[in-house]
């Protein structure tokens, strides 16, 4: 009866008595009655949109959306009409299949009495859905409750193996395996909840409950003191406990537990009959049945099986015995002694009886008992037993016809008609159930349990007037029923209440926000009206509006919970987070039990960017409730945090409890491309798509990663296929231009993106192309001042150098694809003393003038073609050609080959030189991470002379992002210059050059400004080799730079800059010391 009063109180105070507000009014057109209607459904007012609807309906037969909005208005309005409800919902089926409507579908055809094809539906949707166990809970649930416990444990396990995780569906298989007498099943079902969960109440009262019917009663007993002690009001476990002391003949300890729960469950059955056990118990004569026998009686027949435990008839007596005095469990042991040595059909029937009062524990041995029994015995008596066993173990369908068959034998039974109506009543058949409890009344009108389980078939009806009619009009019949009396005054008064408010909120509220408004200036200490209002004005976007309703609401009652986390959430909704999370955690610390303002206060800091704070309320939420999608909401934090590791670590945990979910896979995808995975993420979007095929979300952030991992060919199939198949999707548009660019197919980039698109990324990419196509001029100055230190085997000086170089370099696009570069360079050289070798060491200017192609045969190859010459004052004449190839074989690593060739005309004092040199190089530059760049270099020079040079570089540097803004950079260089004698026999030419370089580079920006600097240096020992007699002498020196590099862009198309580099180097003749320094313009055109 606990479940009636429930119902009748949800739907009393949930639901609304409203009168249609469109009786004789002029009919609105269509548009206007379907969003009438629309917002009384989505206000739940669904008896007055149920006449708009059928309205809608007679004109759009095929709206899917009226069909199935009416299905719900006629099952859950005031009066539920269920054939109606399939009607409208098996309509709205026929025109779109929705697996939530199915399975409305099957629980009402479950409901309406038609159990097969409700589980015809379940069954099929847990067939065609694996990826939704929840239809497999579902199945089993509605098996259960047509009585059809052995399928719905069958259905259990089914879902259980798809979701082991689930507590609660673990706890219900144990509770039908303890039903169906499978007590070593049942008992592994609790334990394994309790293995996770030591402390689960429902776990433990389970575990409790087979103990007792094991005959463990000590056990047992302490298992539900310790639940009591956690949870001293737990209904349950108070039952429990009371019950295992009647079995153990404590009736003083039992009885005022059991009368405590009477006075809070006054319509509960089982605590009337413990209750009434225990009064027999003590109010039965001694002289009654078998129980007045004198102590000496019993005592010879217990002598008797102590010298023959085969005496029959012995065992049959103290059976007897003990029943007489209410001790089933040893009547029991006695009675079933007998049937070991001798079966007959009277005796099984007794033991059957005597197993069904010791308890739920002994229902499966009696079922089993009762159909052997019928078998050969098809008696009334033996089929009302057993349709009343089938019944108590929620098995009605079974049950109803052999209880029909006992009312057939025996028309007279209480008992049986009792049962009937009880099968009735759980099987949806409200009427059949009301003409057998109005039977059992006619026999007895204060009976209780006839006249509440009339009130909840009514209920079930629909008809809650006439359930609290019924109540009322028992009220004189039961004048000394306290509990009854109570119950219906209470019931009549929410009633009454609630009619009121209707009223109230009808006459307030006719369907239009003037007269919402009206109402609260009337009544402006109603916060009901002003929390409606600000439902209204959310609805319309007009956020700012329901804050302040909200605010109102709260200023009449600031104890309205629902309104203070409605106005966190539209602050949320507004930005304003920090408001937001101040009534959030007001709500937390009102109520710290309520985890849904702790849930919505995470995302909210989530929202914020306000992560680790973000990440700790996600925590405190899995401790107290674990959830797989908040624990999926924990790893997203995780992941937007640049925490990958624990991100990866909370959707693996997320999806092992809910495999198969599209958007963790997703995410989790993204989370192992973050983190370069890019193998696995592409093996998890694989998964997803199989799972759901034709997904552009999916398939585009597959697509991305082949494009992160420098796939560029896979990236391209995969998000063509996007943009063919959902052209709407920006993103992938701009990942697959950013392929296309990269790939060096600048024409196919900008044809994917229109020149008027709003995408911001896009319209960045066209602009930064744009940008790069455009002409470039840069104009640099350059000077040098150095100081030469010679020392010779013959002489010592010092050699002042002054160099200048004004570079005029103009870059254009011949191509989309191909780049071409005009170089020109003037250099005046001033030397304040000539060198023996005559002219070569005097002032001279150097005119150079260069042109050179770039562009790209595909992704991964791109090629350089250039020449040009130089002409000094000094009558030297340069032509210089070159070539190179670049291949990319792996993500950020390239390997590029040069060829150049250099034709030399020098005249040194009258005497002609023709000189030619090719230099053959080859360049591995690769970024190993974020941070780490490696850089190897090596070049082969052979010249007309017969002479070579062999030329290595070795360049590796780590950077490091300060907080503060700040990146250090700190590396290590090696390089290595062979050369072979020259014509002067090596007088100054060294025949090994080695250096060891330490590198550190601070870079910076000044503010917020567009100046950025750089401070650098390098130090390290130089070892320089030369001829000077046999053998070799070697000669350490250490060299080193210091400087700084300064950049400025006032605007995007201009750049300014200033370099200085101070540097001491060791030299073959001796040392070498320079000031340098350049200063430098860049326009864009």
């Amino acid at each position: 009866m606990s479940t009636l009063k429930c119902i009748l109180l949800a739907v009393l105070i949930g639901g609304g008595m409203f009168t249609p507000e469109f009786a004789g009014a002029q009919q609105p057109p269509q548009v206007e009655l379907r969003q009438i209607a629309d917002r009384y459904y989505a206000e739940r007012r669904y008896d007055e949109a149920r006449p708009i609807y059928l309205q809608l309906l007679a004109s759009n037969p095929r709206d899917f959306a009226i069909n199935r909005n009416l299905g719900y208005c006629y099952l859950q309005g005031r009066r539920p009409d269920y054939a109606r409800a399939l009607q409208y919902l098996n309509a709205a089926l026929a025109i779109e299949v929705q697996e939530d409507i199915q399975t409305e579908v099957a629980r009402l055809y479950v409901r309406t009495g038609q159990p097969i094809s409700g589980l015809q539906i379940l069954q099929n949707l847990a067939g065609q859905h694996p990826q939704h166990p929840e239809h497999w809970k579902e199945y089993a649930t509605q098996l259960e409750i047509s009585g059809r416990q052995s399928e719905a444990i069958a259905a259990y396990q089914a879902y259980l193996e798809r979701r082991p995780g689930d507590a609660a569906a673990r706890l219900e298989l144990g509770r039908l395996y303890s039903l169906d007498g499978k007590v070593p099943e049942a008992q592994s079902q609790f334990q394994m909840v309790l293995q996770s969960d030591p402390q689960n109440i429902s776990g433990r009262i389970g575990l409790a409950r087979l103990l007792a019917w094991q005959n463990r009663w000590e056990e047992s007993l302490r298992l539900y003191n310790e639940v009591l002690e956690d949870s001293p009001r737990n209904s349950e476990a108070l039952q429990g406990k009371g019950q295992v002391l009647v079995w153990l003949g404590r009736l003083d300890e039992a009885e005022p537990i059991l009368q405590s729960l009477v006075n809070r469950f006054p319509n509960n059955p089982e605590l009337r009959t413990a209750l009434d056990d225990i009064r027999q118990r003590r109010e039965r004569p001694a002289g009654q049945m078998l129980a007045e026998q004198p102590p000496e009686t019993v005592e010879s027949y217990q002598a008797r099986i102590a010298q023959n435990s085969n005496d029959r008839d012995a065992h049959l007596w103290l059976g007897e015995y003990h029943a007489a005095r209410l001790e089933w469990q040893e009547a029991v042991r006695h009675t079933l002694d007998a049937v070991r040595l001798q079966s007959d059909q009277g005796t099984l029937f007794r033991l059957g009886q005597l197993m069904v009062r010791s308890g739920p524990g002994g229902y499966a041995e009696a079922e089993r008992i009762f159909r052997d029994v019928l078998a050969q015995n098809p008696s009334p008596e033996v089929a009302l037993e057993l349709g009343s066993v089938l019944r108590w173990t929620g098995r009605a369908e079974e049950a109803l016809p052999l209880l029909e068959q006992a009312l057939r034998g025996l028309p007279d039974s209480e008992d049986a008609l009792r049962n009937r109506a009880h099968a009735y009543s759980a099987l949806g058949r409200s009427e059949e159930a009301i003409r057998d409890f109005d039977r059992l009344l006619s026999l007895r009108a204060d009976d209780l349990d006839a006249l509440t389980g009339k009130a909840a078939a009514t209920a079930n009806q629909g008809d809650l007037a006439a359930a609290i009619q019924l109540l009322e009009n028992a009220r004189p019949r039961l004048a000394g029923n306290a509990e009854m009396t109570q119950l219906s005054d209470r019931l009549l008064t929410d009633w009454k209440s609630r009619q009121e408010q209707n009223r109230r909120i009808e006459i307030a509220s006719t369907g239009n926000e003037e007269a919402l408004r009206q109402w609260l200036d009337e009544h402006p200490d109603d916060a009901d009206i002003a929390y409606r209002l600000s439902d209204v004005a959310t609805k319309k976007g007009n956020n700012a509006e329901a804050v302040y309703f909200l605010q109102k609401a709260l200023d009449v009652d600031s104890q309205m919970r629902p309104a203070r986390l409605r106005l966190a959430q539209v602050l949320s909704f507004n930005g304003s987070y920090p408001d937001s999370l101040r009534e959030y955690d007001r709500l937390i610390r009102d109520d710290p039990q309520d985890l849904l303002p702790l849930l919505e206060s995470a995302r909210v800091l989530a929202w914020s960017e306000r992560y680790p704070q973000a990440a700790e309320r996600y925590q405190r939420y899995l401790q107290a409730q674990p959830d797989p999608e908040v624990r999926f909401q924990l790893g997203r934090v995780y992941m937007w945090n640049s925490q990958y590791q624990e991100a990866l670590s909370e959707m693996d945990s997320a999806l092992r409890e809910k495999p198969g979910t599209r958007d963790m896979m997703l995410d989790r995808g993204r989370t192992l491309a973050y983190m370069r995975r890019y193998p696995e993420a592409i093996a998890q979007y694989d998964q997803a798509l199989a799972l759901n095929p034709g997904d552009s979300e999916l398939a585009y952030s597959k697509g991305q990663a082949y494009y992160w991992s420098g796939n560029l060919e896979e990236a391209d199939r995969v998000l063509s296929g996007v943009n063919n198949t959902a052209p709407e999707n920006q993103d992938a548009r701009f990942t697959l231009a950013s392929v296309a660019y990269a790939r060096g197919n600048t024409n196919r980039a900008l044809r994917l993106i229109p020149e008027a698109t709003e995408h911001p990324e896009s319209r960045n990419l066209r602009s930064n192309i744009l940008t790069t196509l455009r002409p470039e001029l840069q104009l640099s100055f350059a000077g040098e001042h150095g100081l030469e230190l010679i020392e010779g085997p013959f002489f010592s000086t010092e050699l002042p150098l002054k160099s200048y170089t004004g570079t005029a370099r103009l870059g254009f696009w011949l191509t989309p694809e191909i780049h071409g570069q005009l170089q020109y360079d003037a250099s005046p050289t001033f030397s304040e003393r000539a060198s023996f070798l005559g002219e070569l060491g005097d002032s001279f200017v150097t005119n150079s003038l260069m042109f050179s192609a770039t562009g790209r045969l595909n992704s991964r190859i791109n090629w350089r073609l250039g020449g040009g010459g130089t002409v000094q004052s000094s009558d030297s004449e340069f032509l210089n050609y070159q070539a190179a190839l670049g291949f990319k074989f792996i993500p950020y690593t390239t390997l590029t080959f040069g060829a150049n060739r250099t034709s030399l005309s020098y005249t040194p004092r009258a005497a002609a030189i023709h000189l030619r040199q090719y230099e053959y190089t080859a360049d591995w530059d690769t970024r190993i991470n974020d941070r780490y760049t490696l850089l190897m270099s090596y070049a082969r020079g052979n010249y007309s002379t017969n002479n070579h040079s062999n030329y290595f570089r070795l360049a590796t540097e780590y950077n490091i992002p300060l907080e503060s803004g700040y990146q250090i950079g700190l590396g290590y260089r090696y390089r290595i210059l062979d050369f072979t004698r020259s014509i002067n026999g090596g007088i100054f030419t060294p025949e090994r050059y080695d250096q060891y370089e330490i590198t550190g580079r601070l870079s910076g920006q000044l503010g917020t400004s567009a100046l950025r600097y750089d401070l650098i240096g390098t130090i390290g020992p130089q070892n320089v080799r030369t001829f000077d007699g046999d053998p070799i002498a070697e000669n350490y020196e250490l060299s080193g730079t210091a400087g700084t590099m300064i950049t400025w862009l006032p605007t995007e198309n201009h750049t300014l800059g200033a370099n200085y580099v101070y540097s001491n180097s060791a030299l073959t003749t001796g040392a070498y010391r320079s000031h340098a320094f350049q200063f430098y313009w860049r326009v864009r055109f």
